[in-house]
């Protein structure tokens, strides 16, 4: 009777064991993928839960600080302003026409001005410069002054305009046009050399 009882209860016991098995298995499995997914957490909160993003070469110009009491300029196609700075104190804003498509300058021709920095390379006397929109030379289109920029592309710079209905779009062959009047005020402060900065 007691061997009988005897084998009865270490059935028993092997029975708990075997239950026991997968409750170790369950217990374990849990553990590793709570660790997992802490980890995970863990990674993208020191990330700020975002894919950090690659900064290009114009970017990165398109942010170099003022340097002392340096007169530069910066335009923000976004916005369609062009800010003349001294230092970091804004002197001058003036709203532009920029190039009819958006975007960087890639190519001769895609009507899009340049982002990145650049230097004044000459500064012109425009003022009896003429343009033909498609109905006959303009005379005074380009303004009093062209402002030519060392871009890599030719004929890009900054100059006045003959309509101001224009300014504030997206018009132009790449060049930046602004009111004549903010030109000569720009004109005065600046020379050959001159840092451009433009942003998208």
């Amino acid at each position: 009777m007691r061997s009988s009882f005897k084998r009865f209860s270490e059935n028993r016991v092997r029975r708990r064991r075997l239950w026991l098995l997968p409750v170790l298995f369950l217990l374990v499995g849990l553990s590793f993928w709570g660790v997992k997914i802490l980890w995970t957490s863990e990674s993208a909160t020191a990330g700020g839960g975002q894919k950090e993003k690659s900064v290009s070469a114009t970017s990165v110009a398109a942010t170099v600080p003022a340097r002392g009491g340096e007169v530069w300029v910066k335009v923000v196609k976004s916005s369609h302003t062009l800010y003349l700075y001294e230092g970091d104190r804004i002197i001058m804003t003036s709203t532009v026409a920029l190039g009819e498509n958006p975007g960087d300058k890639q190519r001769a021709g895609d009507r899009r001005t340049p982002e990145g920095e650049f230097v004044v390379e000459q500064i012109q006397n425009s003022s009896y410069w003429k343009y033909d929109f498609g109905d006959g030379p303009v005379e005074g289109a380009y303004g009093p002054w062209f402002i030519r920029l060392k871009t890599g592309w030719q004929g890009i710079g900054i100059h006045g305009t003959h309509d101001e209905s224009f300014l504030g779009k997206d018009v132009t062959e790449g060049c930046v046009r602004m009111k004549n009047e903010d030109l000569e005020f720009l004109k005065s402060r600046i020379s050959v050399g001159t840092r451009v900065v433009i942003e998208p």
